[in-house]
């Protein structure tokens, strides 16, 4: 061999095995890329198949990026963790990556009069927890008020978080909103017929939605986007849910059915058989949500996560809030 072909060979091997070393490279990253796809997203395609989850695992909304922040500037809620609340105050952690059990909490009593009734994400280290009497209690956050209501007055029956993140709004039955740390949107409203206020959701622009037991759903510094037109005898309306970026909100039944307004519908319940009613419906940073039960059994639709609490709670599950 000339040396000018021993040259060229030198040459061809310097080129080509750089090459093929970054070939290899991308095969090795793109197979670890994809098998974290499909470990993460594993529990979400095992509840699509028992026909949970509404959208398939390659759907945009469980792979995209994170949105920006909540309006205001409340942190957006992660992939697949949260807490639920019972009535007695106790927080029971679950989810992907389930937030450590935070102190403090509710009265942890069965009085039906002291009973926890809703909660709201503070930040990702707290949230406040509301029970029927007006009390506020902050679980790794402090209090900021509580509602003053008399002997006779409509018990609360949900809180929401301000859209700042530094403050919340406590609604009662028969429509009054009370706000702490946050601007008062003249939120009194007034039930008809046998309906009443089950539920409060924030809004873009620190604007909040009332939602009624009938399907009715009055806005405060907030688009009204519509209400559900439930027939007679239907299950009524036991929870409402805003989406993270305010936009919209969800609607759920204490059967299951979901309906949303300015918002993707991922699914819902009715086909399903649960062993308890739902009691709430929290939205989850992918534009869907989740629904829990009485009994503690969370169904995530267009959410990664799937679980239930071990055994039988001591008290009624009440709410469910997202970190």
């Amino acid at each position: 061999m000339t040396a000018d072909a021993v040259h060229l060979r030198r040459a061809r091997l310097a080129i080509y095995g750089p090459v093929v070393t970054a070939v290899l490279g991308v095969v090795l990253v793109a197979g670890g890329a994809i098998g974290f796809t499909h470990d993460q997203l594993r529990d979400t395609a095992s509840v699509r198949a028992a026909g949970v989850v509404g959208p398939a695992p390659t759907d945009p909304a469980l792979v995209a990026p994170l949105p920006p922040v909540a309006p205001g500037g409340a942190a957006p809620p992660t992939q697949g963790r949260f807490q639920l609340v019972a009535a007695d105050g106790t927080v029971y952690p679950l989810g992907d990556l389930a937030h450590p059990l935070l102190p403090g909490g509710g009265p942890h009593s069965t009085d039906p009069a002291t009973r926890i009734v809703g909660a709201a994400p503070q930040s990702a280290n707290g949230m406040w927890l509301a029970a029927a009497d007006g009390h506020v209690y902050g679980s790794g956050t402090a209090s900021l008020g509580r509602v003053p209501l008399g002997a006779h007055a409509a018990r609360v029956v949900g809180i929401a978080a301000a859209a700042n993140g530094h403050g919340y709004r406590v609604a009662t039955a028969d429509g009054h909103v009370y706000a702490f740390g946050a601007p008062d949107r003249g939120g009194d409203t007034a039930p008809k017929g046998t309906a009443h206020v089950v539920g409060i959701a924030a809004a873009a622009h620190d604007g909040y939605w009332l939602a009624f037991s009938d399907g009715r759903v009055d806005a405060f510094g907030a688009p009204a986007l519509g209400r559900v037109g439930l027939p007679a005898h239907s299950a009524p309306v036991v929870a409402i849910a805003g989406a993270i970026d305010g936009s919209g909100y969800w609607l759920t039944t204490a059967d299951g059915h979901v309906y949303p307004f300015g918002v993707p519908f991922r699914g819902d319940l009715p086909s399903i058989r649960v062993q308890a009613r739902v009691v709430g419906i929290a939205a989850s940073a992918q534009a869907g949500y989740w629904l829990t039960t009485a009994g503690g059994q969370v169904y995530a639709f267009g959410s990664p996560t799937f679980a239930a609490i071990g055994g039988t709670p001591k008290a009624t599950i009440v709410a469910i809030v997202p970190f």
